[in-house]
């Protein structure tokens, strides 16, 4: 199970590389406070940072949800 969080933790680095990279190159640092201001970048910023909760928290509660009493 550790193996899929991993790769989970891997893809969303890397979807949070492939949106936010390029801008990053092209404009430098100056450019990256202006992405931050867009819309859509605060949308795809928020939904790494919940894909990455969820990967945190969910695989915790499985143990409780098998158990053999």
């Amino acid at each position: 199970m550790s193996l899929l969080i991993l790769t989970a933790f891997v893809l969303i680095v890397l979807a949070a590389a492939l949106f936010f990279g390029p801008y990053f190159v092209a404009y430098g640092p100056d450019g990256f406070r202006d992405i931050v201001r867009r819309g859509d970048a605060r949308m795809i910023s928020l939904f790494l940072v919940g894909a990455i909760i969820l990967a945190i928290l969910l695989p915790g509660q499985d143990p409780a949800l098998i158990s053999r009493v």
